[in-house]
């Protein structure tokens, strides 16, 4: 455990480098939110798929994220698992890169056809990751970068250090997401008392987003191969030089008011 004063966050990025800095030389790194239940027998599942991976992808490298299932917490002290509920779904999905229209990189969930095998992923879930414990050496995370966006870019730098990033087949995390009632890092009365104001990160952190995917960073938080770079906007659609030249333009705008509404 590692307790700090709320007027020290600094975001996910920085919550999730401290986090990852108390690594000590295990064989495998599980990354996931404090707000988590998981299915009975999970590490047994995970090393199973993590295997499986290895062998059809012919790479020790291999990266098991998605959106885990969301549960929601009744006030009598029980546990809300929903099944074919339209808004709390419970299907294993992969995820697809995607630039919210609020501003800001994410991902959308795509259905899983065949849950035979894990599926091929485009991007990261930062909250249910598991990986070889070297991922924690060669894909460190970026304190800079506060929040949303943060996965994508530390998918780019994985992809092209090698990694390969599979969605499990199985559903074997659930998320709380919402918490209304909890405090969050951009709310107003806790970023009172902070001496570096919340939009004040995240718009330091959009530059370094942009300098990352753009390849413009150099050294452990930038890309690896440069090939892999190439391979990896083709896989997932996206050519981010363009998207910066001339995309973005259509959303900038409204996207910087609206994350000072939302925040």
């Amino acid at each position: 455990y590692l307790k700090m004063d709320s007027q020290k966050s600094r975001g996910v990025g920085y919550a999730r480098k401290t986090a990852m800095e108390m690594y000590d030389g295990q064989d495998f790194y599980f990354q996931i939110d404090s707000h988590m239940r998981m299915a009975k027998g999970w590490d047994e599942s995970l090393l199973e798929m993590y295997s499986f991976c290895q062998e059809i992808s012919k790479s020790e490298k291999i990266i098991l994220s998605q959106f885990p299932a969301p549960y929601e917490v009744h006030t009598n002290g029980s546990v809300f698992y929903p099944k074919n509920h339209e808004e709390l779904w419970d299907r294993p999905s992969w995820s697809k890169v995607h630039y919210r229209d609020s501003g800001g990189w994410s991902a959308m969930r795509q259905d899983i056809k065949d849950l035979s095998k894990p599926h091929p992923s485009h991007t990261i879930l930062a909250g249910y990751l598991f990986a070889l414990g070297s991922f924690v050496e060669e894909v460190p995370y970026d304190e800079r970068i506060s929040f949303m966006g943060e996965e994508l870019c530390l998918a780019v730098r994985a992809y092209t250090r090698g990694w390969k990033i599979y969605a499990p087949n199985k559903m074997l995390a659930w998320h709380y997401y919402k918490r209304k009632r909890s405090p969050k890092v951009w709310n107003q009365v806790e970023d009172l008392s902070r001496p570096l104001k919340w939009i004040e990160m995240e718009m330091q952190s959009k530059k370094v987003q942009k300098n990352i995917l753009l390849g413009l960073e150099k050294g452990t938080f930038g890309i690896g191969n440069h090939e892999k770079y190439i391979e990896y906007q083709d896989m997932i659609g996206i050519n981010f030089a363009n998207f910066y030249e001339n995309e973005i333009n259509k959303k900038v705008n409204s996207s910087v008011r609206s994350q000072e509404l939302l925040f």
